[in-house]
């Protein structure tokens, strides 16, 4: 049975040094602030709407935050194994 290498380097490989550049995490901030402040936008714009308040603000901050967490996750997954 082959030994698949892992990325401590414990069985002699030489381990993953493979990081996000300084763009790339640039990119994911923004990336993270515009999914955080779009939903949570459109949620107030519907509470204005719908006299509503708040809760279009906390149903856009709760779509936001779930958004970004997989946006970053998903985006950063090849650093990550």
């Amino acid at each position: 049975m082959e030994q698949m290498p892992d990325s401590s380097g414990r069985d002699g490989s030489k381990p993953s040094s493979r990081t996000p550049s300084g763009s790339e995490l640039m990119g994911l901030g923004i990336a993270i602030a515009l999914t955080l402040v779009l939903p949570l936008g459109a949620g107030v714009g519907i509470d204005a709407l719908a006299h509503s308040s708040p809760v279009g603000a906390v149903i856009g901050l709760i779509v936001g935050i779930v958004a970004a967490c997989a946006f970053a996750v998903n985006r950063f997954r090849q650093y990550l194994t």
